[in-house]
């Protein structure tokens, strides 16, 4: 347990490195807004501070989830094999 505990330590930094670059790069869109459309017609709507502060967490979100993918199954995976989880006795 304490080996995949330890495997975890990169997904935490790649975790926290990829929320923190986001915010960084997108501080102006948060301070400013971004605009808010209609999808159909192109007419802008106005500029959301709110609108912002949602797509940047939810682009945070979605960096997280996708680092998961090879940095935490992986070793959840190995953990699994050498304990004999997916062997037949």
């Amino acid at each position: 347990m304490a080996a995949v505990a330890s495997s975890m330590v990169p997904f935490v930094s790649v975790a926290i490195a990829n929320s923190a670059n986001t915010a960084a790069m997108r501080n102006a869109e948060i301070t400013t807004g971004i605009d808010v459309y209609n999808k159909e017609t192109g007419e802008v709507y106005g500029i959301s501070k709110v609108a912002a502060k949602e797509a940047i967490g939810l682009t945070c979100v979605s960096r997280v989830v996708i680092a998961s993918g090879c940095l935490v199954a992986p070793p959840i995976f190995t953990a699994l094999l050498t304990k004999g989880k997916f062997r037949k006795n």
